[in-house]
């Protein structure tokens, strides 16, 4: 479980419980771009502690509680004490009786601050119960507690940014605010993967023992969509983990073509359904620096969401040159292209630019992690139609 920063009610000093589950959510809702209010309003509905601490932090009792979710990533990021991690002891009756009556208020704010002071006294000497609790807090909710301090150092990081430029402002500054998203989302994936991947496995081999045991067509289906659900829920733990924490590179020389054919063949079949064409403009012989496992996963990213953003008929076209010590890769799709005001975010973590016919997910920004970690970097370059994501990466001598 979590304990929410300290706040004063009616006198007592009180760390508010807040479920790890909630925790797990409002660490995914501050990592996820752009703001969704309607998310934040459904978790503050559904746990009592956490609006309540929203309020009072805001100082406004009869505040609505779409004005609390709008203001809560900030609230977090002002808060003077971390989030913490606390004991199963919390589960003490007086704050078990605190969360069952705080979610009969719902969306009644004024009446729930109420219910909290005059429970602030059994509530404070509720503590004698925590520390009476188990000696130690699980791995969930500490890794919940460290996500969510991390993105309180983000968030204040970036709020000091966005006020301009200050006298003596180094050059690293953007590289130690992505560090700190990065371990932010470690922690994030590390808390998730102890608290969901276990009860994952579990689901998915009961699916998978239930179906071969299971001789009717329809209940066999549904056998199955069970177990693909869980293990693709499982995949996202991974690939969260895969952007946060990489595995180390294994460098060699890389041939481009050979790789990209490949990768077109493997895509043919989809292209083929959809009715879209592709096209590969390449120079033979040439090869790059780099890890091909990795590689190989960044450019399958890319080429999935260029046949996405088509989704029907249309070409994707794959082009690569070699331009002084770089190799330059371009995809460039025939789809509705992306907005200006998606291009800043698109290569955020579960950014969904679906508008633009684009998925949801880590695929884009793996690759931005891949190739950043290769020495090379990858932008989004304007098109009058469509869209073309451009790759750059280390040239490498032909192997003898």
């Amino acid at each position: 479980m979590l304990r929410s920063p300290a706040i004063k009610v009616s006198g007592a000093t009180l760390h508010l419980p807040v479920a790890a589950g909630a925790g797990a959510t409002l660490a995914a809702e501050l990592l996820a771009q752009p703001f969704n209010i309607d998310a934040f309003v459904a978790l503050l509905k559904s746990e009592p502690a956490l609006l309540a601490w929203g309020a009072l932090q805001l100082d406004g009792e009869s505040a609505a509680i779409e004005e609390i979710a709008v203001h809560l990533p900030e609230l977090i990021r002002r808060s003077p004490q971390p989030w913490t991690a606390v004991a199963q002891g919390e589960n003490a009756v007086a704050w078990q009786a605190f969360r069952r009556q705080g979610k009969k208020f719902g969306g009644n704010i004024a009446g729930l601050v109420a219910h909290l002071r005059s429970s602030a006294k059994s509530l404070a000497e509720s503590k004698s119960d925590l520390k009476r609790g188990a000696k130690t807090a699980d791995d969930v909710a500490i890794g919940l507690a460290r996500v969510l301090n991390s993105l309180r150092t983000v968030q204040a990081r970036l709020n000091d940014a966005s006020s301009g430029p200050q006298p003596n402002t180094i050059a690293t500054e953007p590289s130690q605010l992505e560090s700190a998203k990065q371990q932010a989302l470690y922690h994030f994936a590390y808390g998730l993967s102890h608290e969901i991947n276990n009860p994952l496995a579990n689901i998915s081999l009961r699916a998978q023992s239930l179906q071969a045991d299971e001789s009717h067509p329809e209940k066999r289906r549904k056998l199955a969509v069970i177990q693909a659900q869980a293990n693709r829920a499982y995949e996202m733990i991974a690939s969260l983990m895969l952007y946060a924490r990489p595995p180390a590179l294994k460098i060699g020389a890389i041939s481009l073509d050979s790789m990209l054919e490949a990768l077109r063949q493997e895509w043919q079949r989809a292209a083929h359904e959809q009715g879209t064409q592709i096209e590969l403009e390449l120079i033979t012989g040439t090869y790059v620096q780099g890890d091909e496992i990795q590689l190989r996963h960044a450019f399958r990213s890319l080429l999935q969401n260029a046949l996405e953003a088509v989704q029907s008929g249309g070409r994707v076209v794959i082009s690569a040159k070699a331009a002084g010590d770089q190799v330059v890769v371009s995809l460039w799709d025939s789809g509705p292209g992306i907005s200006a005001e998606h291009l800043p975010h698109i290569f955020d973590p579960y950014f969904s630019g679906r508008e633009a016919g684009r998925g949801l997910g880590l695929g884009l920004s793996q690759c931005w992690r891949i190739v950043q970690l290769h020495g090379g970097r990858i932008e989004v370059q304007p098109e009058n139609s469509g869209a073309a994501i451009v790759v750059y990466l280390p040239l490498s001598a032909v192997p003898e």
